[in-house]
């Protein structure tokens, strides 16, 4: 890689497009951000996210582009808004010891978390390892051909087209898992989980809620089973 290269990526890592304005509906006002940076001999992408929503699109481009909607109903002038982001809020991506990080959650070192929700919609190459540490707020992934990890903290889960081994820690909240071709390891703690179509074995340790699993082509391993129902291809599985 040559030195006039490595100076444009480093422009593309620290760009950062602002755009601003204020949403009527619910009195909440917003934002809006976008961070761009190619992959470049990278495998593995990490995302680290707080308070909102959160979707992640495999496709076959070889670039990264995160589009954020920052919003919060507890302020009235705008100015003061991106400055409690820009004070409390980590948002930047960065590229070290071949991992590609996406990091959007509030500073560690602040004793009150604000009340700001970023809703992240993050597009990057499909063929990625990804890993996944999600907070509070739906989380949506689909088209991913690496590894996937998640650690979810709480809220809707919905994962799909998965072309490779799957890993799944989950606080509360349903879980929707649809044609994966690999191994899933579920360790979930409340909810409900649907999955379908999964080409590999399954594991899973289960806390409250009911589990239903169809078109699985592999074996079904319970660790631990708790409140709920299990279905597996159409039988009631007993429990332990």
């Amino acid at each position: 890689m040559n030195d006039e290269y490595k100076m444009k990526l480093l422009c593309v890592i620290s760009s950062l497009l602002f755009f601003s304005g204020m949403a009527v509906a619910n009195e909440k006002m917003f934002f809006e951000r976008q961070l761009i940076v190619p992959v470049i001999e990278f495998k593995t992408v990490e995302i680290i996210a707080g308070a909102g929503t959160l979707k992640v699109i495999g496709g076959s481009g070889e670039e990264i582009i995160v589009d954020a909607t920052v919003q919060s109903a507890d302020y009235s002038k705008m100015a003061e808004f991106v400055d409690e982001f820009e004070t409390k809020v980590l948002f930047f991506i960065k590229q070290e010891q071949g991992i590609v990080q996406i990091m959007a959650k509030p500073r560690k070192s602040m004793y009150n978390t604000p009340n700001i929700q970023t809703n992240l919609v993050v597009r990057l190459p499909s063929h990625v390892n990804l890993n996944v540490d999600d907070g509070s707020g739906s989380l949506q992934i689909e088209n991913i051909s690496g590894r996937l990890n998640i650690d979810n903290e709480a809220g809707l889960l919905k994962i799909s087209q998965v072309r490779n081994d799957l890993f799944i820690k989950d606080g509360d909240g349903s879980m929707t898992i649809t044609d994966v071709n690999g191994q899933v390891n579920i360790d979930d703690k409340a909810g409900s989980i649907d999955a379908k179509n999964i080409n590999g074995n399954l594991t899973l340790d289960d806390g409250s809620g009911d589990v239903k699993i169809e078109g699985l082509n592999g074996q079904f391993i319970l660790k631990d089973a708790g409140s709920g129902k299990i279905e597996v291809n159409g039988k009631i599985w007993p429990k332990k």
